[in-house]
């Protein structure tokens, strides 16, 4: 009896011990236990996030761009939550090759992007897509679609369409040409659609049926502009043998060469900077003989060239060709006797040489 009630004492002396002892293991939280106070993972993941949406910051980030007609895709850099739809659409000119007249941007739907407003306005994330769409009247979509896939035969067709009675689109901007009309307004379009995406024949075409190459954008860009942003070198050629100007500004003050070295096209920079110096070199003439204030000290004593220099000075100036000391009148002075040799020095040397040879 006794040994039974000892263990049943030590059995509940064991149970009360192991209740009042706890032991306490430092497990960590999953990270979906932290609240946002703490200074963790996910408090840096939402920090970043609101950087990245915040517009009082500056920061940058590229924005993809869909042809919705199309399918092509592009993509524009150096966008920010203040950028304006009108900005989108300036800068989209130049890198999708579709004129800002008849652009329609569109996100998530297909409503329109008011132009005023900015990118934090619409909510617009960064890295997503927006959709670029062309104005549905007067046949504009068509001349998009013929234009960008170069298509000949089909731009042929959408060139022979008459002009609408009434047109609800704007009137295009005046080239350097002269005012222009309906049909060269699309005739402009479909060169500047077609020289962006380098279709070489279309080009072609549509200089022969009396595109202006002079023509300019609302914002002052022409067929030259895009085609040097593009790397399209052959384009670039032959707008450039059709009389395209070299140097027509847009609205930012930048020539095609200016925008070829701003999209870092080397080799279209590089036949724009020949050819703007080979104009300025057809301009220069030529003098068939030079005055006496233009030549050089070296032309007037030279007498291979043409100078007043002739005769007996010239034959005097070739003689001693090698003298750099030069007298009154461009002649040469006398040379310095050379000094004269120890004949005695020499002859000891040459006898003592001969001799040591001897004795061995």
């Amino acid at each position: 009896m006794n040994e039974c009630g000892s263990m049943s004492k030590r059995m509940s002396v064991s149970k009360n011990s192991t209740s009042i002892k706890r032991i306490s293991f430092n497990v960590p939280r999953p990270k979906s236990a932290f609240i946002s106070g703490d200074n963790d993972y996910n408090s840096k993941r939402i920090l970043k996030r609101d950087i990245l949406r915040d517009p009082s910051t500056n920061v940058t980030f590229s924005l993809s761009v869909r042809l919705w007609e199309i399918g092509e895709k592009f993509v524009v850099h150096d966008c920010h939550h203040n950028m304006r739809i009108r900005e989108l659409k300036n800068a989209m000119e130049i890198v999708v090759g579709i004129p800002t007249d008849f652009q329609r941007v569109c996100y998530l739907d297909k409503g329109d992007l008011q132009d005023e407003t900015t990118f934090h306005y619409n909510d617009i994330i960064p890295g997503t897509a927006v959709s670029l769409m062309i104005w549905p009247y007067n046949g504009w979509a068509e001349l998009v679609i013929a234009a960008a896939t170069g298509d000949i035969f089909q731009l042929k067709r959408v060139m022979s369409k008459p002009e609408p009675p009434c047109s609800c689109h704007p009137r295009p901007k005046d080239s350097v040409s002269g005012p222009s009309t309906w049909l060269s307004h699309r005739l402009f379009s479909a060169l500047f659609i077609c020289a962006h995406r380098g279709h070489l024949p279309a080009v072609r075409f549509l200089l022969q049926c009396g595109a202006d190459v002079k023509g300019q954008t609302p914002l002052g860009r022409g067929a030259l502009h895009v085609a040097a942003a593009q790397g399209q070198v052959q384009t670039v050629l032959e707008l450039l043998e059709q009389g395209s100007p070299v140097n027509m500004e847009d609205a930012d003050g930048l020539t095609a060469l200016r925008t070829a070295v701003h999209f870092h096209q080397k080799k279209s920079a590089r036949q724009l900077f020949l050819f703007h110096w080979q104009e300025r070199a057809k301009g220069v003439r030529l003098k068939p003989r030079l005055d006496e204030a233009e030549l050089f000290a070296h032309q007037k004593r030279d007498s291979r060239l043409r100078a007043w220099y002739q005769g007996v000075h010239a034959q005097k100036y070739m003689a001693h060709p090698g003298t750099c000391s030069r007298g009154e009148g461009g002649n040469a002075g006398p040379r310095k006797p050379a000094p004269p040799r120890n004949a005695v020095v020499g002859a000891q040397a040459r006898s003592a040489w001969m001799g040591h040879g001897l004795h061995v």
